[in-house]
């Protein structure tokens, strides 16, 4: 009978480390014009296999979505000014429901002032002038939704840079958890995607950056479930010949760098399109109009950061945990659902 006791708890020990035992998966790569990081916790034995094929989503969609390459569909669209691709039919229809909801602010319709700006590369700004004259050929006015095609107008040209990456690791998530894999971290260039557990033993914790310096955090988020993106005016800009900064945010009202009073919004949704898309919306709005709005809507929480300190929205609260600022976010009180 101790003999038989004694095996059952062998196999049962055995049962246990193997659960426990999860191994980690992570690979980097160079995708849609950024930095792509998927890691996992699963003991697969195709895990590999789901990695490749995870990047190959990525690869596929970027593909689909980009306006600035020439193998891109979107690119195609503005060149030959019609499409039926379905995938950009609805990513429009997305953008389209975001730029009604911010009443403008989110506009999927500036590519004509993206590529005059080009801020990647600019020594100096454009002319009054040049922008005045761009400005004319931006404008949702101008895109046409019919029968599941797409069409422009007026020279219109459009550019899904401010969801696609967020719709694209939807996609990827979709596909993991399609594979059985639950426990994961997607980060996208600092868009990051949540799932399960770290090492199925604890939430992720996801540090928010500091604008103003390169060596320091702001505070910490430890969630899972959710998308968490950030946009700022620190990264992507120039200094132009006048001596001024100018980012790659643009205000779709004035055609300029948004002149706002926030130097970084964070925006936390179960939805990764919603983050991607409110995070540079509310960054043009600035802080008073941000916390209007996003206290307004029920699916996404904000942390504002600017240099007279840091506001959230109103299902934000903070803790301090061994010295550091923890936000913590009331996941109860947002839906996934407008």
């Amino acid at each position: 009978m101790r003999i038989k006791r004694f095996i059952c708890e062998i196999l049962l020990l055995t049962v246990v480390f193997s659960v426990c035992a999860v191994k980690k998966h992570s690979r980097t790569e160079l995708v849609m014009g950024t930095i792509l990081n998927i890691q996992f916790f699963s003991n697969k034995k195709n895990a590999s296999q789901i990695l490749d094929d995870a990047f190959k989503v990525a690869d596929k969609y970027d593909k689909v979505f980009s306006s600035k390459q020439s193998y891109g569909e979107v690119f195609r669209l503005n060149q030959c000014g019609t499409t039926d691709n379905q995938d950009i039919y609805k990513m429009l229809q997305e953008a389209d429901f975001y730029h009604k909801i911010t009443g403008g602010v989110f506009d999927y319709t500036l590519f004509p002032l993206i590529k005059l700006w080009n801020i990647e590369n600019a020594l100096s700004a454009p002319s009054e002038e040049e922008i005045s004259a761009t400005l004319k050929n931006c404008g949702v006015d101008k895109v046409r939704f019919t029968d599941n095609q797409i069409s422009l107008e007026n020279n219109a040209a459009v550019d899904v840079g401010g969801i696609a990456k967020g719709k694209i690791l939807h996609l990827i998530s979709e596909y993991l958890r399609s594979q059985g894999v639950d426990n994961f971290i997607i980060n996208g260039g600092g868009d990051i995607v949540l799932s399960g557990l770290f090492n199925g033993k604890r939430e992720w914790n996801i540090a928010i950056k500091d604008p103003f310096s390169d060596s320091s955090v702001a505070g910490y988020i430890q969630m899972t479930g959710v998308t968490i993106v950030t946009s700022g005016d620190y990264e992507r800009f120039f200094v132009g010949t006048d001596g001024k900064r100018y980012h790659h945010i643009l205000n779709p009202k004035t055609g300029y760098p948004a002149e706002s009073d926030v130097s970084s919004v964070t925006v936390i949704s179960p939805d990764s399109v919603c983050a991607d898309a409110l995070s540079t919306s509310l960054f043009v709005m600035g802080v008073n109009k941000g916390l209007d709005f996003i206290n307004k809507h029920k699916n996404a929480e904000a942390i504002f950061i600017n240099k007279n300190g840091i506001v959230f929205s109103a299902g934000i609260s903070e803790k301090t945990i061994n010295g550091m600022r923890y936000f913590v976010v009331d996941k109860n009180k947002m839906s996934s659902n407008y």
